[in-house]
């Protein structure tokens, strides 16, 4: 049993119509880890609007963890949605491979863009250059 002192916080989201459309698992990961950022001195390089290591096409599809294990570097992707869906997962100038993983590490499958996740389900990928 924990013993001790805790702290805990609640928040409330209020919203309109269904909690699908309303995207509160989006919401709720928003707010229990927010973005870190870094900044840096101003310099006469460009970075253009958005700055992307990877792409994934398809909102219900969710980053939950990205480590690196060994000197490899792990992807787990999961769907935050009760339907199946289906995605692209695409990288910058096709530099890098998207291998597919069990839990253990396991190499399962090489992902060449087109993924599908079943309802909930969550998927394990090791990037490759």
């Amino acid at each position: 049993m924990l013993k001790g002192e805790f702290n805990f916080e609640l928040a409330l989201y209020p919203y309109s119509g269904d909690y699908q459309t309303a995207e509160i698992h989006k919401e709720a990961i928003s707010y229990n880890f927010p973005m870190l950022y870094n900044t840096s001195e101003p310099n006469n390089g460009f970075l253009g609007p958005e700055m992307k290591i990877f792409d994934i096409s398809s909102d219900p599809i969710i980053l939950s963890a990205l480590y690196v294990d060994n000197g490899k570097v792990i992807m787990r992707l999961h769907n935050s949605q009760h339907n199946e869906v289906n995605s692209y997962l695409g990288n910058i100038h096709n530099e890098r491979r998207f291998i597919e993983t069990d839990l253990k590490g396991n190499k399962t499958d090489t992902i060449t863009g087109n993924i599908s996740f079943k309802p909930w389900q969550f998927k394990t990928f090791e990037i490759v250059q």
